[in-house]
């Protein structure tokens, strides 16, 4: 099940379903402790993971999009359409394999693999991440311009919706990927 593996992998299996609900019984209106936030954690994965739905609240919009409010739109998207378009990108070949997957850590180059880390710590520890900002590339692909760790970790990790900036005037090519 993804979410024992979550733990393990993530969170070194330091907590299970059962003591998270019984954190949350027990002190329903004290600080929420950390395997409260790790339930919480679990549930919206969960919900993310049957829905289809938007629960990457820890993604932030980039400070530097924020005097471009006007020419950059916030949108939601569906990974694996996002992953599957990307393919087509000149840069995919550094995290796709032949089939359009996305490799495994170990597989990644050195750089590669230190941002992935470095996207996995982040949403272990529940930080903050900037959104990834799309685009269309020169085949008149998705191309990803700013956080392609991020969003190819998350798409990795079982995230099925993530939100994105675009553009404002490429609104229309984005529509069929939105959620």
């Amino acid at each position: 099940m993804i979410y024992l593996s979550f733990y393990d992998k993530y969170l070194g299996g330091e907590c299970n379903t059962i003591s998270c609900l019984e954190t949350v019984s027990r002190y329903p209106n004290q600080q929420r402790s950390k395997h409260y936030l790790i339930h919480m954690t679990l549930l919206e994965m969960e919900k993310n993971t049957k829905t289809g739905g938007q629960h990457c609240d820890f993604l932030i919009d980039r400070p530097s999009l924020a005097a471009l409010d006007t020419q950059f739109l916030n949108i939601v998207i569906k990974a694996d359409a996002i992953v599957k378009d990307w393919k087509k990108s000149l840069f995919s070949y550094e995290w796709l394999d032949k089939s359009g997957q996305i490799k495994s850590i170990n597989d990644l180059s050195p750089a590669e693999r230190e941002r992935r880390e470095k996207v996995e710590e982040a949403v272990k520890n529940a930080k903050s991440l900037e959104k990834p900002v799309l685009g269309i590339g020169l085949m008149d692909n998705v191309e990803i311009g700013s956080g392609r760790a991020t969003l190819l970790t998350l798409a990795d990790m079982g995230y099925k919706t993530i939100p994105v900036h675009i553009p404002a005037s490429n609104s229309d090519f984005f529509k069929k990927f939105m959620v």
